[in-house]
């Protein structure tokens, strides 16, 4: 709405000092439309109108602004006849009377357009065209823009137009709906016809060229002609004319976002985040808080929760998010971030309707593509009305428009809308960048122990197989940069230990990553463990939210557990972690026959009287995604000794027993003991800890999930 007033203003601001002084009254009436228009109040702006057109029926202005004010509401429904035929008959009356205004001819056009009537469409550009080679330079501009937008929509339509093959009618929406494998074997069947389109497209490109020529600041043809590079893979000139766009229209958003998309296109992440952040600042407040809202990457249900718990401050909630969605934090820039801001900048440049208020990000095509990126396959299909298809893959998902090409819009056909918010629900968003070429998902073991002063030592143990990253790095050894980070999900950095490492790609090795540091108790923390290689961009990452956990001086409390590799002690008896030997597990994956070493501390058992501690552990082994073949549990070294076994359940394997310990000064106990499952079939695996203080009558627990791969 505050389009259409600025347009009317623009347009009232130009009319004729002569005409306004004979018809003062029609004037008046006008100019307070406007102003109510700018307010909002689009049903007196109305009224308005129509009075000065009653006042004076010759009034050409009047009837234009009545015809703009229809033209541009009409397009948000392709159903809203009455709109457009009350439009066609004002434009047509100010056209009447004022034959020679390529204003009035330029709007006729576009709603001729908006209706298909192409072949009036082009005679009144033509018309505007032979009046504005005689008027001013933004006029002949705008002119050659329209021109531009007439031959795009047949280029567009044209463009992706498929051939299905033989035998094959048309593509079937009710088909596509229920299969994803039946789009993506029709469209793989069928081929493009050969220069199809070519005329067009040269006439697109030769008006967007002529109103820049123009105008060079004129918004519109920079903006299409930018779009048609970036969807052509023209980068160089795509950059050129952003650049190009940026000195001429130093004030405008969309310059900046042109500038940042191909500015990211090119992985040139530090300097994308730099264009893209001045693009925010210069976008209007309202439009700025819906640009940068993340709540459209998420399910309906997450994002309602996700905007109940940002409250008053929406910033801080979406700093939280990119936070935990920065796929690397050894790189400045937050790489996803950045392609969900050249996503937006993409949809409208390509999908927006700024002469309606309507950004890209808000249009059906526009919505699907900020959230899973540019489709595998694109086609089209139809006559008159276009059936857009957009396949992400042979298992889908799939995603069809219709629309009328004079609209420059499509909107979901059929059933889709609700296929694609059912898809949301299951896969909110997808994330790629051009700048991690490879980026390797890595297990981890992270365990917490009690640290020092209230805080919590963290011990990440983490080994990237080189195997998978050879062929990205394409060179028999390089430098690694390698990093431990624990960050609050506000975004405060409290760790950060980098390093750089020389790796041999040899055939099988790994990559160790341990670290062991200091944390503060009582808060969640985002843990991520990470290599990268700095000249091919491949990278490996661990990541993982990491609860809130405490070992509060004087109350009883364990642990995380430990898994390991291999197990022994080395002072005995044990006092501390630093006297056993262990090799911890990184993957939490065993073979079949393998030792399980399990570690864990317990803190704070209550004393009796002759300072001894009484407790019973019960460790539960559980089938978490198989059933368990193997027969019984195995316990090995001393333990088997000193404590009984009982093995209960079909689904889980237990031990209990019981144990008593001189505790002394010390309030810090070590456990340990070594497992082997008896051929376990492969799966996951779950296992819980209980410990009961039976002095303090309280009962303490925790979990740790492992693997069983095939032998």
């Amino acid at each position: 709405m505050k389009q259409i007033a600025a347009f009317l203003l623009l347009c009232a601001l130009s009319l004729p000092h002569g005409i306004v002084a004979q018809r003062s009254a029609a004037r008046a009436a006008l100019e307070e439309s406007v102003r109510l228009a700018q307010e909002g109040d689009t049903a007196r702006a109305l009224g308005l109108i129509e009075r000065a057109v009653t006042i004076d029926p010759g009034y050409a202005e009047a009837h234009f602004l009545k015809g703009v004010y229809h033209a541009r509401q009409a397009p948000r429904s392709t159903g809203d006849f009455r709109r457009r035929i009350i439009a066609r008959e004002a434009l047509d009356q100010a056209v009447r009377h004022d034959p020679e205004n390529p204003l009035y001819l330029l709007e006729l056009a576009r709603l001729l357009m908006m209706q298909e009537i192409r072949v009036d469409a082009r005679r009144m550009l033509r018309r505007a065209l032979d009046v504005a080679e005689r008027a001013d330079a933004p006029t002949l501009a705008e002119v050659h823009y329209q021109l531009g937008i007439f031959s795009e929509t047949t280029w567009r339509r044209l463009r992706y137009r498929r051939l299905l093959p033989i035998g094959i009618a048309e593509l079937h929406g009710d088909i596509a709906f229920e299969s994803a494998n039946y789009v993506w074997d029709v469209l793989q069947a069928s081929g493009y016809a050969p220069g199809q389109g070519a005329a067009a497209r040269e006439a697109m490109l030769d008006h967007f060229h002529r109103a820049l020529t123009a105008n060079p600041a004129h918004i519109g043809a920079a903006t299409h002609l930018l779009a048609f590079y970036y969807d052509t893979g023209r980068m160089a000139e795509f950059t050129a004319e952003a650049l190009r766009l940026v000195r001429a229209a130093p004030s405008e958003p969309r310059a900046y976002l042109a500038l940042g998309l191909g500015l990211h296109a090119e992985g040139r992440d530090d300097e994308a985040a730099g264009a893209f952040e001045y693009a925010v600042e210069l976008l209007p407040e309202e439009v700025r808080a819906d640009f940068l809202a993340v709540s459209r990457l998420l399910t309906q249900d997450d994002a309602e929760t996700f905007e109940a718990r940002a409250g008053a401050d929406p910033a801080d909630a979406a700093r939280r998010f990119w936070t935990a969605w920065d796929p690397l934090y050894l790189t400045p820039s937050n790489e996803y971030r950045g392609e969900y801001l050249s996503r937006m900048a993409y949809v409208d440049l390509r999908f927006g309707l700024p002469e309606y208020d309507v950004p890209g990000w808000r249009t059906d095509r526009g919505e699907i593509w900020v959230r899973y990126g540019r489709p595998l396959r694109q086609a089209s299909f139809g006559g008159g009305e276009t059936t857009t298809v957009w396949s992400y893959g042979r298992n889908g998902p799939v995603f069809v428009f219709r629309g009328l090409p004079g609209f420059r819009g499509a909107t979901f056909a059929s059933d889709f809308r609700f296929y694609a918010e059912n898809y949301r629900a299951r896969q909110p968003a997808r994330f790629t960048a051009p700048s991690l070429p490879a980026l390797l998902q890595v297990p981890a073991q992270i365990a917490r122990f009690r640290g020092v002063d209230g805080g919590i030592d963290l011990e990440v143990y983490a080994a990237v197989p080189l195997d998978s990253l050879r062929e990205a790095v394409g060179v028999a050894a390089a430098t690694f940069e390698t990093g431990l980070f624990v960050v609050e999900p506000g975004g405060a950095e409290i760790r950060r230990v980098t390093e750089a490492r020389e790796v041999t790609f040899e055939e099988g090795r790994a990559l160790p990553m341990n670290w062991r540091t200091t944390v503060p108790a009582g808060q969640p923390h985002i843990v991520s463990a990470e290599a990268r290689d700095p000249l091919s961009w491949a990278a490996a990452v661990h990541r993982a939210r990491v609860d809130a956990r405490s070992f509060p001086a004087g109350e009883p409390s364990v642990s995380d557990i430990l898994l390991t590799r291999s197990l022994e002690v080395v002072t005995d008896p044990p006092r501390t972690r630093t006297d056993f030997r262990m090799v911890p597990e990184p993957s939490l994956t065993y073979a079949p026959d393998d030792e399980i070493g399990v570690y864990f501390e317990l803190y704070n058992l209550l004393p009796d009287s002759n300072q001894v501690a009484s407790y019973d552990l019960e460790l539960a082994v559980t089938v978490e995604e198989i059933h368990r073949t193997g027969s019984f549990l195995q316990l090995l070294g001393e333990l088997a000794d000193r404590w009984g076994l009982s093995a209960e359940g079909d689904q889980a394997v237990r031990l209990t027993f019981s144990k008593e310990n001189r505790v002394q000064a010390r309030d810090m106990l070590p456990e340990y003991f070594t497992i082997r499952l008896d051929e376990p079939p492969p799966g996951r695996y779950g296992l819980r800890l209980r410990v009961l203080d039976r002095n303090a009558r309280v009962e303490l627990e925790v979990e740790r999930e492992f693997q069983v791969r095939e032998p």
